[in-house]
Order: C-alpha cells, then sequence, then structure tokens
C-alpha cells in the first residue's frame, strides 16, 4: 500500500510572519482581502489555504503567491510526513 502524503498550507503562518516583518518596517500589514485585489486569487481560496480548509492548490495559485510574497512554496505549504509504522 502507497504512504499517504499529506501537505498543509501554511500560509497563516507565513502571513502571520510576513505582517510582523511589515510592521517593524513600518509598512501596512496586508489581509487576506488586499492579497486577493492584487493577486486576482478569489477571496474563498485564500480564506480556505488560510485556514487550512483547501483540498488543493492550483499550481498557477501557488506561483502567483510565490511572486507575491517573493518566496518559496516551501514557505506557504508544510509536508507531514506518515508517522514510522510499529
Amino acid at each position: 500500500m502507497l504512504a499517504e502524503i499529506v501537505i498543509t498550507s501554511d500560509l497563516r503562518y507565513f502571513l502571520t510572519q510576513h505582517n510582523a516583518k511589515l510592521i517593524r518596517q513600518g509598512d501596512r500589514p496586508v489581509s487576506l482581502r488586499q492579497i486577493a485585489q492584487d493577486t486576482g486569487i478569489a477571496l474563498s481560496t485564500l480564506v480556505a489555504l488560510n485556514t487550512n480548509k483547501a483540498k488543493g492548490i492550483q499550481f498557477d495559485t501557488l506561483s502567483t503567491l510565490c511572486t507575491y510574497f517573493e518566496c518559496l512554496p516551501h514557505e506557504i505549504l508544510r509536508y507531514i510526513p506518515d508517522p514510522p509504522k510499529t
């Protein structure tokens, strides 16, 4: 039987860190609504990623987020390995 691969969204954590950096620099934090307006990604998609309710992510959505935040995919997504078999 193949192992189940679990990848979850770390957008909430990433966005918190990103906004903290913006605030330290004296800039305004960015909201999900602002990201949606700036990128064209549906707000509902961003909310699903932010609350970790998304069942998947399109590569173009991931690419758009990485371009917007100038980051790499592993900063937005997290891989959870299967527990060791006993």
